[in-house]
């Protein structure tokens, strides 16, 4: 199955494709845990950092930041290296790297 693109809500430019974000099976194992939900945030794969969130993560000397649209510089998401955020189970923590699903257009798939 061939990748799509994650595109910026507001500008529709191209932030990077869909092999870059976390699935399912790499969250919490808490059914009743909140911190994943996927209507809010997109985590992203530290694995596969798209290079233009790896350049801004390492200018901010891997602590923490606000990630914008290269194009329209609207607030996508962000990063956080410090806090070591626990999901509200308290179980594990989370990704540093997110993104606002409001903010981005996101690929759906669909089950037939």
């Amino acid at each position: 199955m061939s990748s799509q693109v994650v595109k910026c809500h507001k500008c529709r430019n191209i932030l990077f494709d869909d092999t870059c974000i976390l699935d399912g099976a790499d969250k919490c194992d808490s059914k009743t845990c909140a911190s994943y939900d996927i209507r809010r945030f997109i985590y992203i794969n530290e694995e596969k950092v798209p290079d233009w969130i790896k350049n801004k993560i390492e200018s901010e000397d891997w602590t923490k930041g606000k990630l914008n649209c290269q194009k329209c510089n609207n607030r996508i998401g962000g990063f956080d290296y410090i806090t070591g955020r626990k999901c509200d189970c308290g179980a594990s923590v989370l990704p540093p790297i997110h993104l606002v699903t409001s903010q981005v257009d996101k690929p759906i798939k669909l089950l037939l």
